[in-house]
């Protein structure tokens, strides 16, 4: 009996993380539509710096745009993924 419940419990586990990668899944998803309705330049700016790991200066020096700018570009970007993730899940 001991044998059956231990062979049954790895068959959860493969469920619980299927669940849970359609839920990251989808999140990333989400994710991918609110940034691709940014403006370019916050767009850039975003994906540089989360995507690609850069920080702000590499970001204004790879640009060659000013520091403020890209902070600012920053700013708004994640304003608007936090806005646009709030909407779409009131949304669901």
């Amino acid at each position: 009996r001991l044998q059956n419940e231990t062979e049954q419990q790895p068959d959860a586990w493969v469920h619980n993380a299927t669940e849970e990668e359609i839920v990251l899944s989808d999140t990333r998803t989400l994710i991918r539509k609110v940034i691709n309705g940014l403006p370019p330049a916050q767009q850039q700016a975003i994906e540089l710096a989360f995507f690609k790991g850069m920080s702000q200066r590499e970001i204004a020096a790879k640009t060659n745009t000013p520091l403020g700018t890209v902070k600012t570009r920053l700013e708004l970007g994640l304003k608007k993924i936090y806005d646009g993730l709030k909407d779409l899940r009131d949304e669901l």
